[in-house]
């Protein structure tokens, strides 16, 4: 659920002038026909997804059987995510996705009683959603020559372009984003929590599937942070949580308090390697919820009378604070006379014309930004010395945890993946460069260009 750690390669490369250091349209409306009847006003739960994107697959899977049980009182529409006309069609995860979301909405306009049963056939398996569409047509007997012209042709793909440009239309960048009754839905995404979301928005008669529905176990949480931390934000995280525990009750608590001071040294007392906030604690009646629990349970260990959620807070309350003009240690030195704040990004000296870059090995992201440091180097002139060398102990100093980051002038952190925004933003500090009136061109346009989502590897 949450990830901790994290893997940075960093190359060192000099060169002239630069220092370089790599530390409805179309509507997926599923029928009610086979379903429940029933005479009250149904929900309507509007699902934008990316078909092989694993936490739309997991919407689509969760929402079969709360369709099973509501029928007609759930109005549920599937829309697509991605970008292009009809000639040049683009999704995030490829050629394959874009055929699953064009093959999807073929089968809606021919048999729309099949197509939720349809999606969680291809879901079995949403890698291969660009083939195993036949199969699944198979076994559920929907006529696969005219499923074919459809996929196949002109069609099918206007379509999705429809379904692309109501996406944007509603601002769905992101799958699953959902919608409730044409409110924003950020609620559980298990069966039970659709269940009752669903009978929740439901303005008169309710389901007879919304009768006599179990009340979720109550579950005591508390996270602990520190205001003084400007990094810490915890406003995810229990919208997040209740995503697995319909129950749960948050309280909030700040280490400067007596309270939060206290629960701090508790924590420290019962597991001794305990050092980091934000903290997210959960009671032992977490395991009353067995199918929450079962959620979290591979992410949380026993620490005093809580379950500890492994968030991957990196805040150390008791260490020194570097840029607040306080002595938070007591150890009568204040920011960057404190050793420990040497290395910060608040206390480090200015080095012009350099050029620093943090990737992970494995990152897409960063391997990209990678091809684009080299060309830059090659603009700057020369190819330089490469030195390669490993340094986690700067990144973590600098709090650097996403991949790729650059730092310019040893000043200033910014992101980067391809050799024009790079250029750009590291001739924004060294202006006076003659490199920097010329623009750099990538090397090999055709790896530039290379489809790789926007954005950078690293905790979320």
């Amino acid at each position: 659920m949450m990830r901790k750690g994290r893997c940075l390669t960093v190359s060192r490369v000099r060169l002239r002038g630069l220092t370089l250091a790599i530390v409805g349209g179309a509507v997926l409306a599923v029928a009610s026909s086979g379903y429940a009847k029933s005479k009250g006003e149904p929900a309507k739960l509007e699902m934008f997804v990316m078909s092989q994107c694993p936490y739309g697959v997991q919407v689509e899977n969760a929402v079969v059987p709360v369709k099973q049980q509501l029928g007609d009182m759930l109005d549920l529409s599937i829309r697509y995510i991605g970008d292009g006309d009809k000639d040049n069609l683009k999704s995030l995860h490829g050629p394959a996705e874009v055929k699953g979301d064009i093959v999807q909405l073929c089968v809606n306009k021919l048999a729309a009683a099949k197509s939720l049963d349809f999606i969680a056939c291809q879901n079995k398996n949403s890698r291969a959603v660009d083939t195993n569409w036949a199969d699944c047509a198979k076994e559920l007997g929907i006529d696969d020559k005219k499923l074919t012209a459809c996929a196949e042709g002109d069609e099918g793909k206007a379509m999705l372009v429809a379904s692309f440009q109501e996406a944007k239309t509603r601002g769905a960048n992101g799958s699953p984003t959902m919608f409730l009754n044409g409110k924003p839905y950020n609620g559980g995404r298990k069966s039970r929590d659709f269940l009752r979301a669903a009978c929740d928005a439901m303005p008169g008669e309710k389901a007879e599937a919304c009768k006599n529905l179990p009340v979720p176990p109550a579950v005591a949480g508390v996270i602990l942070s520190d205001k003084r931390c400007a990094k810490c934000d915890t406003s995810r995280i229990e919208p997040r949580l209740k995503q697995d525990l319909a129950g749960l009750q948050v309280k909030y608590v700040d280490y400067m308090s007596d309270e939060g001071k206290k629960l701090y040294n508790d924590l420290r007392k019962a597991q001794p390697d305990f050092k980091f906030l934000p903290a997210v604690l959960l009671d032992k009646a977490v395991e009353k919820d067995e199918e929450g629990y079962g959620a979290l349970k591979n992410f949380m260990r026993p620490i005093g009378d809580w379950q500890e959620v492994k968030f991957g807070g990196q805040f150390d309350p008791t260490a020194e604070i570097c840029d607040n003009k306080v002595d938070d240690d007591g150890n009568g030195k204040t920011d960057c006379d404190d050793e420990s704040c040497r290395q910060s990004m608040s206390c480090r000296q200015a080095r012009p014309k350099t050029l620093e870059m943090f990737v992970m090995s494995q990152c897409p992201y960063g391997a990209k930004a990678m091809i684009a440091a080299n060309d830059l180097a090659q603009h700057f002139g020369g190819e330089g010395k490469k030195l390669l060398a490993q340094d986690f102990s700067i990144a973590q100093a600098l709090g650097i945890g996403a991949s790729p980051t650059f730092i310019a002038n040893g000043q200033r952190q910014f992101n980067a993946v391809d050799v024009a925004n790079l250029q750009k933003q590291y001739c924004q500090d060294n202006a006076d460069l003659d490199a920097c009136k010329t623009a750099a061109k990538p090397s090999d346009p055709a790896a530039a260009a290379a489809q790789v989502p926007a954005g950078a590897c690293g905790p979320k």
